[in-house]
């Protein structure tokens, strides 16, 4: 065969691959495009009225939300911040796609698009029904700054489909359970106490007086002084107390529990009780008026904290398992 017809072959075999190579290439990036720019879930906007509860799964956790009325509660029937739901949606309504990823199962975990309960590369599941229809559903992944949105993008996969997406925009979710709440409960400043009576879990109440701008023990061992520290944690126990859990607690709080009982100068009265003698930082709150002038405060209190059981931060809950001894200081030796 002649070195012409030979370079003619080799030019005709090199021109044949790469034409094939070159429609598998535009194949792919069609692929891979194909959805570019199309939103995410592009009827969410027309059934934003018919939601009626939200779920998220974050490992083992699930949190229900369900609407009651004009506003959401979550399962303790505690009611959830409006903007936790406005934003969540809103991000939902508002994410396009930018490139189509992997629909294959064992290439999940790479973007965190796995089972939420997977040990490695564990999504976060997000479902929004109506009755019993999905209206928006997806496992949302790993973040990626390098998309160009003001929030960056986000790898997710829809619940109805094995398709993974990178997506313009990400999820907006509440990081733990406590960020699905307003948690202030109390902010009672403790310069405005007049009184205060101290219930360990075992032993005799303690009597607190106005003292300054906290408190003191009415009456002191002879003998011994008081512990100052404590006293000031004592009288600051309800200046910022926040939540970080909610369940339904109907009824007075079991017997057991250490309780605080504090009185302002206004005449407001409240109790902050153990939910039993092991409530591991769970706590009761009610509120009463001594005076006329105390029973809108303590109306707005019992409106927020009737019928339920808060936990307390280790912090916070810390002074419900002292006793009287732990109010005095320790006896020099």
């Amino acid at each position: 065969m002649q070195r012409k017809t030979l370079i003619g072959l080799g030019l005709a075999t090199v021109v044949a691959v790469v034409a094939a190579v070159g429609v598998s290439v535009s194949d792919h990036a069609e692929g891979i495009l194909a959805d570019s720019g199309r939103t995410l879930f592009p009827d969410l906007k027309t059934d934003l009225g018919s939601i009626d509860h939200v779920v998220v799964t974050r490992g083992k956790g699930v949190t229900t939300v369900t609407r009651s009325g004009e506003h959401f509660v979550d399962a303790s029937g505690y009611p959830v911040k409006p903007k936790a739901i406005a934003d969540l949606v809103a991000s939902l309504g508002t994410l396009v796609i930018d490139e189509k990823k992997t629909a294959e199962p064992v290439r999940y975990p790479e973007l965190d698009l796995a089972d939420p309960t997977a040990k490695s590369g564990a999504a976060v599941r997000v479902e929004l029904k109506a009755g019993d229809r999905t209206v928006a559903g997806l496992y949302a992944g790993k973040q990626d700054d390098t998309v160009g949105s003001a929030s960056g993008g986000q790898y997710v996969r829809r619940l109805d489909g094995p398709a993974s997406y990178l997506v313009r925009g990400t999820v907006k979710l509440p990081n733990t359970r406590a960020d699905w709440f307003e948690t202030r409960l109390l902010g009672i400043d403790a310069k405005t106490l007049a009184a205060a009576t101290f219930t360990p879990r075992t032993g005799e109440a303690v009597d607190l007086v106005k003292a300054g701008d906290g408190l003191a023990l009415a009456t002191t061992p002879d003998g011994r002084k008081p512990d100052t520290t404590k006293l000031d944690r004592l009288a600051h126990v309800a200046s910022a107390l926040d939540f970080e859990d909610v369940r339904a607690g109907k009824g007075a709080a079991p017997p057991g529990g250490a309780a605080f009982r504090l009185t302002t100068g206004a005449g407001l009265v409240v109790t902050i009780a153990e939910d039993g003698p092991s409530a591991d930082r769970w706590v009761r709150i009610s509120a009463e008026a001594a005076k006329d002038t105390a029973h809108a405060d303590a109306d707005a209190i019992n409106a927020k904290a009737k019928g339920f059981a808060f936990r307390l931060s280790s912090h916070d809950a810390e002074p419900f398992a002292w006793k009287a001894e732990d109010l005095l200081a320790k006896p020099q030796s």
